[in-house]
């Protein structure tokens, strides 16, 4: 649409238009290209309206700059003094037309009067949040037509999501040039639709969480696809109470302004507010920017309210690490011990500084703004400051190390040495306005160095005349770059020989040490090493030698520690000769200690005693030291034997005698005392020391023990004569057993035999012959075992060492047969060699294979696992009787059979005893007693482990030495 401009009516200002003109100015985007992000709104007003044109404009000094427009309209501004905005901008009102040609403010009006012109106008003032009017948003149609007081709300609500956006993209604008980064401007992405309708599933598609709540109780009414996002939630909250979908919003104070705004009518936004939300069962802390509307129904009564949130959470966090970030600089350089500053332009202002920059420059913070050379004007002919301009103008950074620098001090020169960094300070958009510097000053490290480059010759000459051994070895290669006399002669090597070698190959035994000397190059931290002990190969012959030495880093001009000092004193003669007097002292204390002995030493020129405790416990006195008191213990009656005992040592020097003492309570107990006494070049006593030992149980046992030994003799020989009767009794039963008892059975079964042979008997008389051979049979074998089994109490056959892998090869050669017969298999380990009696240990063997390859499962191969292992202390602590100390070695069989029930474990070595049927499996119940009896006439222990239907254990704990 083109507009002539004739004669029209002076334009509407406003009262602030100066301020509002620079409020306006402050948006940063009065002169830029129309905005993109503004068209959805645009669109979406031109929509919901249904009429020919909308707008959001802003309101100039002379123009009127539409940012967005949709419609027939090509213009992008127009002069302010014919826009109807400009009377839009007046009130916080809506201002509506609906027919401007009936409006006399309009009349001389080209925009109204022009075929085509703007026949009906409505427009709501952008509104800044300090209350200026902008701009607008506005709609026009070519028609008059009616406007309802909804429309009009809904026109507010699309002002204040206008100047919404026009807000945000300041935020972003700003941000961006105060961060120096990208802030990603969230945009209104809404889908075209023609209908209210379709303006609903615009919100829900919207990038911005848009909510509506209904009711003072707050029913959910909407929420877009982002707030659902945003909040965790599903669709399946719509309809029901914001305070049972989200709790925590009620102590947040969230609820409570939900309820203001429906109540008052109020709108209420907020920028970067804290929420704390449960999404997912997780507690996450978030920051919103948002607006609480309050929406109207037909009627003009508030019926809930429109909230608009953004997400600003990244922002917020984004900006809370760069203030960490430079509280974290502020607090290093306020911690910093080493001087820190920051210069600023050209001129290099001194802007930053801490504490230790301000004492080494002898300056206060009164020179915070002055030119780095006006407060060290002696810097400019060092060139420190031409270096600083370099930096600042080039941006790299300059590092100086040891760098010598002088300040003047009252005139007179202080030299000072420096490692330091020159590094261009760039702010947050990345530009350059100064230098940062970090210096720390390293005077004392240079001067120390140089004095040490000084005496380097002194050193060298001190090492080679020490009365110590001393060798240098650096870190390159390990080889010796000096030695001394002494160190060769304590390592029993040629100096010419140590000079230039590698360490490690010349002296083999400092491979011990290669650890620490490691460490001291890595570390500089010395090492030191007591009387360690070390073996020098001497003539062919180790010698044990004891050293103390020490392993001290040398550091180069740089810090760097490329060689190491060892100093080595030997101190053999001195440990061995410590060790000596240790081993005797341990010695003699170990034995008065468990000889429970008292001990005193006196000198005899002074009458002074020095007694242990326990002397004073064996002459019952409380920890006395007075000599005349354990003289006063003693019995009147045996002062005689103690003076006549000090007579006799006096003279050959050595005491001993025994008495008894009366203890203050009246008991007497007997003291044995021994002693020597040592004499001067003269043959004057001098000093008399010795023990006392308290004797009285061995004087009672003495006297008690000759009465129980004549009374003990009596009851033996009787208990002799009752003993080699009963021998002569078993040996009587061994021999009716093996003769009187087997001689019968053998008749018995040679009468079977020529009854079934000789005679012609009956199928029932052939099955009772059979049933009296095989009960013949039974008792020959019962008898067998019995004999076996007493056989092994009187047994003193010669133990042997035994080596049990050949007993199991000749027990498999014995059940060859057996086992090819039932499939049956057998793993074995190693087992070991034993001390023990080697028949009785082949039985043992010989009855457990028995037993695993005897009890089998009907239609299942026997399986026989033989393990074996050394039981350590703590398990050989667990079976009571055997001994602590002695190796045992714990035999296992494990077999795949019958099993048995764990309750009968405890029988199952019992003579006799048959957990299982006779008819089915045979047997006398006598193999494993005799397994048992063979075990415990070892000094071992057997035991049993079993399953009904899964198999059984048998284990045998034997000592490797009887």
């Amino acid at each position: 649409m083109s507009i002539k401009k004739e004669s029209i009516s002076p334009p509407i200002i406003p009262a602030n238009d100066l301020l509002r003109l620079e409020v306006l100015q402050r948006y940063k985007i009065l002169y830029t290209e129309p905005e993109v992000a503004f068209d959805d709104i645009t669109q979406l007003m031109q929509e919901a309206f249904d009429v020919d044109m909308a707008f959001i404009s802003l309101v100039d000094e002379n123009h009127v700059f539409f940012k967005s427009k949709i419609g027939p309209y090509d213009a992008n501004k127009v002069e302010r003094e014919i826009s109807l905005c400009s009377h839009a901008i007046l009130s916080p009102e809506p201002t509506v037309f609906e027919d401007t040609m009936g409006e006399a403010s309009l009349a001389d009006n080209p925009q109204v009067q022009a075929i085509n012109g703007v026949k009906f106008y409505a427009g709501v003032p952008l509104i800044t949040h300090d209350g200026f009017a902008i701009g607008t948003v506005c709609i026009v149609h070519r028609k008059p037509r009616k406007f309802l007081e909804r429309e009009k709300r809904m026109l507010q609500h699309f002002a204040k999501l206008a100047m919404r956006q026009i807000e945000d993209r300041l935020t972003s604008l700003e941000r961006v040039e105060s961060l120096g980064q990208k802030v990603a401007e969230s945009q209104v992405e809404i889908e075209t639709f023609k209908s209210i309708n379709q303006a609903y599933q615009l919100f829900l598609q919207a990038p911005v969480a848009i909510s509506i709540y209904r009711g003072e109780d707050l029913i959910i009414e909407l929420a877009n696809d982002t707030a659902l996002q945003i909040s965790g939630k599903t669709k399946d909250v719509i309809g029901k109470k914001l305070v049972d979908i989200m709790p925590e919003v009620e102590n947040q104070g969230y609820l409570e302004l939900l309820k203001n705004v429906y109540k008052t009518g109020v709108p209420f936004e907020a920028f970067e507010a804290p929420a704390t939300l449960t999404i997912s069962n997780e507690v996450k802390l978030l920051y919103f920017n948002f607006v609480y509307q309050p929406y109207y129904n037909s009627l003009g009564k508030i019926d809930g309210i429109l909230t608009l949130a953004v997400d600003v959470t990244e922002q917020v966090q984004a900006r809370k690490k760069i203030e960490k970030s430079e509280q974290q600089f502020r607090n290093v350089l306020e911690q910093s011990p080493y001087p820190i500053l920051i210069l600023k332009g050209d001129d290099l202002i001194l802007e930053v500084a801490n504490q230790p920059l301000l004492d080494l420059w002898n300056i206060t913070s009164d020179s915070f703004g002055l030119p780095f050379l006006q407060i060290l004007p002696e810097m400019k002919e060092q060139g420190f400051s031409d270096l600083m301009q370099n930096v600042y103008l080039e941006g790299k950074t300059h590092y100086g190390f040891e760098a010598p620098a002088y300040f003047l001090r009252k005139g007179v020169k202080e030299l000072h040495y420096f490692n330091f960094v020159y590094n261009p300070y760039r702010e947050k958009d990345g530009t350059i306005t100064g230098v940062l510097i970090l210096a720390v000053d390293v005077t004392e490290q240079v001067i120390a160095k140089q004095q040490v480059a000084r005496s380097e010759s002194q050193l060298r000459s001190m090492i080679l005349q020490a009365p110590v051994g001393i060798c240098i070895i650096n870190k390159n290669d390990f080889k010796v770059e000096i030695a001394n006399e002494k160190y060769a002669l304590i390592t029993n090597i040629d100096l010419q020989v140590l000079i230039g070698q590698n360490i490690w190959k010349v002296i083999p035994e400092t491979n011990l040490y290669e650890e620490h000397i490691l460490q001291v190059f890595e570390t500089g931290t010395p090492y030191y090493g007591n009387e360690h002990a070390v073996e020098y190969l001497r003539d062919s012959q180790k010698e044990l030698h004891y050293v103390d030495f020490v392993l001290e880093a040398i550091r180069e001009e740089n810090g760097e520690i490329n060689r190491i000092m060892i100093l080595v004193i030997d101190v053999t003669d001195k440990v061995q000769a410590r060790q000596k007097i240790a081993l005797t002292e341990a010695r003699a204390s170990l034995a008065v200690d468990m000889a429970e002995l008292g001990t005193f030493d006196v000198d005899l020129l002074k009458d002074e005693m020095y007694s242990s405790g326990r002397l004073s416990e064996i002459f019952g006195l409380n920890n006395s030291k007075d000599r005349s008191e354990f003289v006063k213990a003693l019995h009147p009656d045996d002062l005689e034997i103690r003076n006549k005992a000090y007579k006799i040592a006096f003279e050959n020097g050595e005491l001993e005698y025994e008495a008894r003492v009366v203890h203050k309570n009246g008991s007497v107990r007997w003291v044995k005392v021994k002693g020597g006494i040592i004499f001067s070049e003269n043959k004057v006593p001098i000093r008399l020391h010795g023990v006392a030992l308290d004797i009285t149980e061995q004087k009672e046992f003495s006297s008690e023990l000759y009465k129980q030994v004549a009374e003990r003799t009596n009851e033996l020989t009787s208990l002799n004569d009752q003993l080699l009767k009963k021998n002569e009794e078993l040996d009587q039963f061994a021999y009716i057993a093996s003769h009187d008892l087997q001689e019968p059975l053998r008749k018995i079964m040679i009468f079977n035999n020529i009854i079934k042979e000789r005679l012609s008997v009956s199928p029932e008389v052939q099955k009772y012959l059979d049933k009296c051979t095989d009960a013949g049979l039974r008792m020959t074998g019962l008898i067998k075992s019995l004999l076996d089994y007493s056989s092994l109490s009187g047994s003193k056959k010669r133990l042997e060492v035994v080596d049990l892998n050949h007993i199991f090869e000749q027990v498999a050669i014995d059940y060859e047969l057996l086992i090819e017969q039932k499939s049956a298999v057998i793993h074995c380990d190693k087992l070991p060699s034993i001390q023990g009696i080697p028949l009785q240990l082949n039985q043992l063997i010989f009855n457990l294979i028995g037993n695993a390859l005897k009890f089998n499962r009907l239609n299942v191969s026997p399986v026989l696992n033989i393990k074996t292992s050394l039981l350590s202390p703590g398990e050989v602590a667990q079976f009571t009787g055997l001994i602590e100390g002695i190796s045992y070695h714990k035999i296992s069989f494990c077999d795949n059979g019958i099993g048995f029930n764990q309750d009968y474990a405890s029988k199952i070595f019992t003579i006799f005893q048959q957990l299982n049927q006779r008819s089915q499996f045979g047997g006398y119940g006598i193999g494993l007693a005799l397994c048992k009896k063979i075990v415990d006439t070892h000094k071992g222990w057997i035991y049993a482990e079993g399953m009904p239907k899964e198999g059984a254990c048998f284990h045998v704990i034997l000592p490797e030495k009887q």
